[in-house]
C-alpha cells in the first residue's frame, strides 16, 4: 500500500532533530507487538503494520462484503494508488483464538514460499482489530466450483489436485502440516479452465518432525483422517484431506457425510466402496490413486510425493508450457540480474512481492514449473542452467553469478519469490512508480523519509557496516535520511537497462 510521497525541503535544524529522534528511536523503542519473526525467510514480504482503521481504510475502495462473519467481516476491495483488487479479512481481538490463528497463520507463511499459496501483503494490528490483506482470486473457492458444476472431469480434477499435491508436498518438506485442506480453502486465480489453485488458511497449520505426533483435533470433519480421532497423528493426514477433496470433485459432494459428527466420524471408518455407482464410470487409475490416497493406515498412505507422480496425475495434469518469447525475455533478465547487498535482495524482493500483477504471476508461475524437473517447489544451479542452456546463454561463471544474487537466504536454491525477483521488469517498475507507490510501508511514522531505524526495523539480521554502506551511496544530499526520490534514484541508477 501507500501513496505518492511529497514534501517541503525541511530546515537544516529540523533535519538534524529528526535524524537525532529517529536514532534515539532506534534504541529507546520497544519491540512492535506485531513483528512476529526476527527473521523471517522471506524477508519483510509480508507487511506487518500497527495503524488505525481510518488510515487503513483511506487507501482502499470497498466493493463488497463477501462474507459477514461473528468475528469480522471480509471485503473485496480496490487498493487506490495501484487500482489492484485485494481481499481485506477482519478479525475481532475479542475473539482471542481467532487472534492466534491469524499470527500463526503469518509466522508459517514467513516460511513458506511457493507459487501456489495464497500470498499475504499487509497485516495491519488497529486497537480492537487485526486485518490481513491477500491477494484477490477472482475463480473464487473450489467449493463454489464444484457447486456451479456438479461434477469436475477426470482432466480437470487432476488440474487441480497437482497444484494441490505440489503444495502438500514442498510443506511436507518444510515440516509443516496444513491440517484443514478442504474445498473452501483453495482458491482458483481465475475464472478460465486453466486457473491456478492456490491454498489458502494456515491458522490451523502444525509443525513436526519424523519423531513426533500431533493431538489436537482440528478442521472440517468431513475432510479429517481416521488417527486424528484415535488421538496421534503426523503429516500423512494431509494426504487423506487430499483424498477427500478428489473424490468430492468427482461425487459433486464429499463422500464422507451425516447430520452429526458423530455419523460423519462412522462414515470414515466405514471406508469408501469404489465398486458401485459413479465409482463405474471413471477410469481404474483414477480409483487406484484415491484408494490409495484414503488407506487407513497412515504408515501405508501414499506420500504427496508419490501421489504426484502416480499414473493417473502425470497422465493428465502436464503444465502449461510457457510462452517462448516470455520466458526467453525473462530468462535473458535472470542472466543479467546482479545485486551486491542483502539490502538491495530484501528490498527488491519486497517490491516484487508486492507488485507483481496476475497476469505476470500467471506466466512466471508457468515458467518456474518448467525449470522446476524435479518438482520439489526450488531451483537447483543445475535446472537453471538447463534453463539458459536452451538460450544459449549462461555460462558457469554467470550461473554461479546469478545463484548468488538471486539466492538470498543462502539456501543454495532459488525460491519462487526469488526467482519473480531475478526476472522482474526492474526498469519498468521503476518508471511506474512502484517504488514509490510502497515507500510509505517501510516508513513506518510517515514523514517521507527513512533512516537506518527504520530500515533495520523492516530488515533484519543486516550489518551496521552495510547499513552504513547503503546509506551513503543511496543519501544523495548526506542529510543521514533517505527520500522517497533519492531510494528512486538509487535503484534506477543500477537498473536503467
Amino acid at each position: 500500500m501507500g501513496c505518492c510521497l511529497s514534501r517541503s525541503e525541511p530546515k537544516k535544524e529540523e533535519k538534524e532533530n529528526k535524524k537525532s529522534s529517529k536514532s534515539k528511536q532506534r534504541s529507546q523503542t520497544k519491540e512492535p507487538s506485531l513483528k512476529l519473526s526476527a527473521q523471517p525467510s522471506i524477508e519483510g514480504s509480508i507487511a506487518l503494520n500497527s495503524k488505525t482503521e481510518k488510515k487503513l481504510m483511506q487507501n482502499f475502495k470497498i466493493l463488497k462484503t463477501y462474507k459477514k462473519r461473528p468475528n469480522g467481516s471480509i471485503y473485496l476491495a480496490k487498493e487506490k494508488t495501484t487500482n489492484k483488487f485485494k481481499i481485506i479479512k477482519e478479525y475481532h481481538k475479542s475473539n482471542s483464538e481467532e487472534s492466534k490463528k491469524v499470527f500463526d497463520e503469518i509466522l508459517t507463511l514467513q516460511e513458506l514460499d511457493h507459487p501456489n499459496i495464497v500470498k499475504i501483503f499487509e497485516v495491519v494490528n488497529t486497537k480492537n482489530k487485526i486485518y490481513v490483506i491477500r491477494e484477490y482470486c477472482p475463480g473464487g473457492e473450489l467449493f463454489d466450483k464444484i457447486i456451479q458444476s456438479q461434477q469436475i472431469s477426470e482432466n480437470q480434477a487432476a488440474k487441480y489436485m497437482h497444484d494441490i499435491l505440489d503444495v502438500v508436498k514442498y510443506c511436507h518438506s518444510k515440516g509443516v502440516i496444513h491440517r484443514d485442506l478442504n474445498p473452501a480453502h483453495l482458491l482458483l486465480d481465475s475464472k478460465n479452465d486453466d486457473a491456478n489453485l492456490k491454498v489458502a488458511n494456515f491458522g490451523l497449520s502444525g509443525t513436526f518432525t519424523e519423531d513426533t505426533k500431533l493431538k489436537r483435533s482440528v478442521g472440517d470433519t468431513c475432510y479429517m483422517a481416521p488417527e486424528i480421532f484415535e488421538g496421534e497423528y503426523s503429516k500423512e493426514v494431509d494426504v487423506w484431506s487430499c483424498g477427500v477433496i478428489l473424490c468430492t470433485l468427482i461425487l459433486g459432494r464429499p463422500p464422507f457425510h451425516g447430520k452429526t459428527r458423530e455419523k460423519i466420524i462412522k462414515s470414515i471408518n466405514d471406508g469408501l466402496n469404489l465398486s458401485t455407482g459413479i465409482w463405474l464410470q471413471v477410469s481404474d487409475d483414477l480409483k487406484d490413486l484415491i484408494s490409495k490416497m484414503l488407506e487407513k493406515n497412515p504408515k501405508k498412505r501414499i506420500s504427496a510425493k508419490d501421489a504426484l507422480s502416480h499414473s493417473w496425475i502425470e497422465s493428465r495434469s502436464s503444465n502449461s508450457v510457457p510462452d517462448k518469447a516470455i520466458s526467453g525475455e525473462a530468462l535473458s533478465r535472470l542472466s543479467k540480474f546482479t545485486v551486491r547487498s542483502k539490502i538491495e535482495q530484501s528490498i527488491l524482493n519486497f517490491i516484487s512481492y508486492q507488485t507483481t500483477s496476475s497476469r505476470e504471476e500467471k506466466e512466471l508461475i508457468q515458467l518456474f514449473k518448467s525449470i522446476d524437473i524435479n518438482g520439489d517447489g526450488k531451483l537447483s544451479s543445475d535446472e537453471v542452467q538447463k534453463a539458459l542452456k536452451k538460450l544459449q546463454v549462461g555460462s558457469k561463471e554467470e550461473i554461479s553469478s546469478i545463484m548468488k544474487s538471486c539466492d538470498k537466504d543462502g539456501s543454495g536454491f532459488i525460491e519462487y519469490s526469488e526467482f519473480v525477483t531475478g526476472v522482474s521488469r526492474w526498469n519498468k517498475k521503476f518508471q511506474e512508480n512502484q517504488l514509490r507507490d510502497i515507500f510509505k510501508m517501510y516508513d513506518t511514522d510517515g514523514d517521507g523519509l527513512l533512516s537506518i531505524g527504520e530500515l533495520e526495523g523492516c530488515i533484519p539480521g543486516i550489518e551496521g557496516s552495510e547499513w552504513e554502506n547503503f546509506f551513503r551511496q543511496a543519501d544523495a544530499n548526506q542529510d543521514g535520511l533517505i527520500s522517497v526520490d533519492e531510494l528512486k534514484a538509487y535503484f534506477q541508477a543500477k537498473f536503467s537497462n
